[in-house]
């Protein structure tokens, strides 16, 4: 039994317990039970004070007591790991939920990452990625990096911070029709989902605004902050946050899973249609006169103004004629000798326009990533060129500080351009801590800071000459 010092309602549904030191408080967890007199409640926190121990419980009414006693809980529904600080009723929540936490990730069936940390082998387990309750701007800006790092397309819109008016924010799930509930007092972006992500949650004032994504191919997801898994529903009896995010852990989400051939039908041996849509139906028109050549096929017929052509190929020694023709939105291939193994013909055919198209989107979407870092290259240098001017007229010191850290924001958004926003990040506090001391901008600090961005901006024009 342990003794009672004091006990005080904290929140409505919280209460704080002040405690005797012993051996068998030092062994109690969040998610854990105090048991007073004949009931049970559950341990959200446990700290250490002056030679006392403070327990925040899960409680109406308490009630009064000169003695306590613990009573461990036994999680058996899964495990989780910590990398980063974790707040205790986030881990209480998890526990009580039947995950124990565990001090081996590899071994757990979800990890959450709360600090900009690279951990290679984490490439294998199902992680949630949730900037911590202290994080700082930079911090979001390095988790950037580490999303570079594992290979994963979504990214923190630095240029979008989550300010809000009240002190809660509310984030709309629509795929479970449920809402996750924060404290809008910690710092949070929005989540852009980049290529193959699935928006989860977004603002419920403002839909642009994601603020949980889920990638399914690596069972990542991620949170514009840690503080969207604070168990809402135990604090205050209102949101779905331990439930949003242990069902998506538990892969209850129906995924609908694109068709990897693009071929819209078959008419009859021999036939095929393929759509085409998105790509530039000549390109497609002239890779196709590339593979058919490359396959030894010998050329026939070839009307550029129409986009149509014949082929002779050779399958198994017999020779075929091949005719196709390209419209905006489709390739229609025949083969036209039946006199062969139509089904070997076929596959042939239908393997090397697959080929084809597969390898064009490829550099479409290539050509696509390249120009989006083009325009921000160019953005960017525009905008540095302003920050020159603002520093030569003395403008507010503090403006052009959020200045850089808004390009150093924009910049990150791509890992070829996230090594200039590191440089500017790492000046921008420099820069801080300067200006915070003299309220100014010193001269040679002037200096300094212009041969900087002349640096920058040379760094971006080579940038954007590389993907023209």
């Amino acid at each position: 039994m342990i003794k009672v010092h004091r006990i005080w309602k904290i929140d409505e549904h919280l209460w704080g317990l002040l405690t005797d030191l012993s051996d068998e408080i030092k062994n109690i967890f969040p998610g854990d039970y105090v048991q007073i007199q004949d009931k049970r409640f559950p341990i959200l926190s446990v700290k250490r004070t002056l030679g006392t121990f403070k327990i925040e419980i899960l409680a109406d009414n308490p009630g009064t007591a000169e003695k306590i006693s613990i009573i461990k809980a036994r999680p058996e529904e899964g495990k989780f790991a910590t990398i980063g600080p974790v707040n205790d009723w986030i881990i209480a929540g998890l526990r009580l939920q039947g995950y124990e936490l565990i001090g081996n990730y590899k071994e757990a069936d979800f990890v959450i990452v709360s600090y900009p940390e690279y951990v290679p082998s984490l490439k294998d387990q199902k992680v949630v990625f949730a900037p911590g309750l202290s994080s700082t701007w930079q911090d979001f800006l390095r988790f950037n990096e580490i999303f570079s790092k594992y290979e994963i397309g979504a990214r923190y819109n630095l240029s979008k911070p989550i300010l809000m008016k009240n002190d809660e924010i509310v984030v709309n799930v629509p795929t479970f029709s449920m809402k996750v509930r924060a404290p809008a007092k910690y710092a949070a972006y929005a989540v852009s989902p980049g290529k193959g992500g699935i928006i989860i949650g977004y603002l419920q004032d403002n839909p642009e605004i994601c603020t949980i994504v889920y990638e399914p191919e690596k069972g990542i997801v991620i949170y514009s902050s840690l503080a969207m898994m604070i168990p809402y529903e135990l604090l205050r009896q209102e949101g779905n946050n331990l439930e949003v995010l242990l069902r998506i852990i538990r892969g209850e989400l129906t995924i609908k899973e694109e068709e990897e051939e693009k071929i819209v039908t078959r008419f009859e041996p021999g036939e095929l249609i393929f759509s085409i849509e998105g790509l530039d139906a000549q390109s497609v028109f002239n890779r196709m006169i590339e593979k058919l050549s490359i396959l030894g096929g010998l050329l026939l017929e070839r009307d550029d103004a129409n986009r149509k052509a014949s082929f002779i190929i050779t399958v198994n020694g017999n020779k075929v004629q091949v005719t196709f023709n390209i419209t905006e939105k489709t390739i229609h291939a025949k083969i036209q000798d039946s006199n062969i193994d139509i089904d070997r013909a076929t596959l042939m055919i239908r393997t090397l326009i697959n080929d084809a198209l597969r390898e064009l989107q490829e550099k479409r979407t290539l050509t696509e990533k390249f120009k989006k870092i083009f325009i921000i290259a160019l953005d960017v240098q525009e905008k540095l060129i302003t920050v020159k001017d603002m520093i030569e007229v003395d403008m507010n010191p503090f403006t052009i500080l959020e200045e850089l850290q808004k390009i150093a924001g924009q910049l990150s958004a791509d890992e070829k351009l996230s090594e200039i926003a590191l440089d500017i990040v790492n000046t921008a506090t420099a820069l801080e801590k300067i200006i915070k001391r003299d309220n100014k901008l010193p001269d040679e600090i002037k200096n300094e800071l212009l041969v900087k961005i002349e640096n920058w901006i040379n760094k971006l024009k080579q940038k954007s000459l590389h993907f023209i």
